[in-house]
């Protein structure tokens, strides 16, 4: 599949569509890194290792015995594991799959240990800015609750609205500097140095057809996995969820079976990031010494 570069003025839809096209094309590597993805979660389930998290217990004042370790677990299989699996996936649609995986496995845990700072250092620089912007929505609710001390019904509406809406431009701005600054994981999945300052710089004025392609492609991959969610429910009245709090081992097979649908969200992120990597330039950046 031949790689474009340069392209900065495409169209939103052409970028979609590329993403698409991208994912389609590699579609085969994309089950094997689903697989991948999903199978240390599987496992710790099927095995019982995460009953004290997932399963309902019977006493809700007391702490379930090896709750810890089962959150532990939990957040290695999911979270920790996503960092590997995102680089594999970058790797697949910026590389393509001759370069998917190494015989070594070192340069991978490598580059997961520096995308894992890249992420905590993002994850911190946003806390502060949401922090910021949080008080500010604080004090305005504050503001209003003086000036309608008489309307407990109106205050509750207001701040039911100032929240929500405050929770939906919140999200969205996390998400614009995500991508502002996505180049940088894109270049630290395939061994390349990119600076967050760079990624910035290379993304300026895109921040608006970046967030609006990445949101009006998302819909087909979400309404996938809710689909396949709901066809369960209507044909056998199975619910991933309740299954889960249930203890019922068998749906981590299905789980497992399914990831390469259910990852289908995930994997357009990465694939979407991947063109604006290569539409922004990025390939051919040299950071200034």
């Amino acid at each position: 599949m031949t790689m474009e570069t340069g392209t900065r003025n495409k169209s939103l839809i052409a970028c979609i569509l590329d993403a698409y096209r991208c994912l389609w094309h590699f579609r085969l590597q994309h089950i094997l890194v689903s697989l991948f993805a999903f199978l240390p979660f599987c496992l710790a389930g099927y095995l019982g290792y995460l009953d004290p998290l997932l399963t309902t217990g019977n006493s809700r004042t007391h702490v379930p015995e090896g709750f810890q370790l089962a959150f532990i677990l939990m957040m290695i299989t999911t979270f920790v594991w996503l960092v590997p699996s995102v680089i594999l996936w970058h790797r697949l649609f910026l590389l393509g799959p001759e370069h998917l995986l190494r015989r070594r496995l070192w340069p991978l845990i490598t580059r997961s240990f520096h995308f894992s700072i890249k992420i905590l250092v993002f994850l911190g620089v946003l806390l502060i800015i949401l922090f910021l912007l949080s008080s500010g929505v604080l004090m305005l609710l504050n503001q209003i609750a003086l000036e309608r001390q008489g309307s407990v019904d109106a205050i509750g509406i207001v701040e039911l609205t100032v929240y929500l809406t405050a929770a939906g431009i919140l999200g969205l701005l996390a998400l614009a500097i995500g991508l502002r600054l996505s180049l940088s994981f894109s270049a630290q999945s395939i061994g390349k140095k990119l600076s967050f300052r760079s990624s910035w710089d290379l993304t300026r004025t895109l921040t608006g057809h970046m967030l609006l392609g990445l949101l009006l492609g998302l819909v087909l991959p979400v309404t996938v996995v809710v689909a396949l969610h709901w066809f369960f429910v209507w044909l056998w009245g199975l619910n991933i969820f309740s299954a889960l709090s249930e203890g019922r081992y068998g749906i981590f097979l299905l789980i497992f079976a399914l990831s390469p649908l259910l990852s289908l969200p995930l994997a357009y992120f990465c694939s979407q990031t991947s063109v604006f990597y290569r539409n922004c330039g990025a390939c051919d950046y040299q950071e200034p010494s």
